[in-house]
This record gives C-alpha cells, sequence and structure tokens, in this order.
C-alpha cells in the first residue's frame, strides 16, 4: 500500500519586493517591514513572530543573503540590534522593522556602492513594507511601497487535474494565503 499525501502544509512567510535600492550618487534607501498581525481582537487574524531573511540582487553583481537570525541556511546575521527587533531577532505581530541599506550592507559584508533590488522572506503571515529612497545632499525623498509576491503552492500531483478555476475538491491550490498565491483571497482580505 502506498502511501497518500493527507493534507499540505506551506511555510509561514510573506515574500516582499523592494524592486529598486540604491546607495548610488549621495543615495541611500530606507527599508521598512511591518509585522500586521496584532489585530486578532478586531479582524480575528492569528499573527506570528518571525525572521526577516534579505536577498540582496545587485545590478551587475552576484546575490547574496543575510537574515535577522542566523541558521544553517543564512549563517551571516544582519540588523542585529536594529528598530523593531526583540532580542533574538525576531519580529512581533504589531511590529515595525527598519534600517537603512548601509546598515544592512555593512552587516553582511558588503563593499561598495549597491544597486539593485531586494526580496526580504518575512517568516510570519501578514508582512508589509515600504522602501524611501533619499538623497543625503539634497533632502530629496521617494517613497516605494514593497510588493506582496506570491507563490509556495503545492498541488496534489495524484489527484486529477485541476479545473479551469486551478481549484476542485482535493485538487488545490493549497496556500497558506494570498501573499502565498491564493488568487481568490486578495492580499487586502483579513480574512485569510
Amino acid at each position: 500500500m502506498n502511501a497518500a499525501p493527507y493534507f499540505f502544509l506551506n511555510p509561514t512567510q510573506t515574500v516582499l519586493l523592494f524592486p529598486y535600492i540604491s546607495t548610488l550618487d549621495d543615495w541611500n534607501t530606507g527599508i521598512e517591514v511591518a509585522n500586521t498581525g496584532n489585530d486578532g481582537a478586531v479582524f480575528g487574524n492569528t499573527g506570528q513572530k518571525g525572521a526577516l531573511d534579505f536577498y540582496f540582487f545587485p545590478t551587475g553583481g552576484a546575490p547574496f543573503v543575510c537574515s535577522t537570525v542566523a541558521s544553517a541556511a543564512i549563517p551571516t546575521v544582519c540588523a542585529a540590534g536594529t528598530r523593531g527587533l526583540d532580542a533574538k531577532g525576531f519580529l512581533d505581530p504589531g511590529g515595525d522593522f527598519a534600517a537603512t541599506l548601509t546598515v544592512l550592507l555593512s552587516d553582511a559584508g558588503f563593499v561598495g556602492n549597491f544597486d539593485g533590488y531586494v526580496i526580504v522572506v518575512a517568516h510570519f503571515n501578514f508582512g508589509h513594507g515600504n522602501g524611501m529612497l533619499f538623497d543625503l545632499g539634497t533632502g530629496g525623498m521617494v517613497n516605494v511601497p514593497a510588493l506582496i509576491l506570491g507563490g509556495n503552492c503545492s498541488y496534489n500531483k495524484n489527484a486529477a487535474p485541476p479545473n479551469s478555476t486551478g481549484n476542485g475538491p482535493g485538487h488545490g491550490p493549497f496556500c497558506s494565503s494570498a501573499r502565498q498565491g491564493d488568487l481568490t483571497k486578495l492580499p487586502e482580505r483579513l480574512d485569510n
């Protein structure tokens, strides 16, 4: 007898894209991530605390990664002691993380100017973010909201193909939230 999958587990996470960040020509970037899972008494959401993993993609350079909590997968710690994190490097529900790009780059061991994008994997649901590019010389500022990325859906490969909507009894998608790619739930909905 072969074992059949009974259910699928998806990671508790939100994936945020900061599409443009830079330290070129006197510019710097502030990165903010909010853990908006502290509204259970009002909307019934259950929040989680979690680490933040930063995946840096410099234009024309090699990607690199650091995290607020060291692990076997990501040993480089960045943003330790930065605004919003607890003593272990986690962001609590209701908390706001904030750091400048230069602090994150320094902690990650990156030398020189950076121009590119960052993907942040927040190890909690209901994550949102914002980037602020600012010119140190003139005081100019540009607000760049982070985009919530979907993905990581699991389909039961032993079942019949999903119907035209991608769903069906026992077929999936089995996603933890809209942030995980369930297109039937808009990111703004609070009942996911």
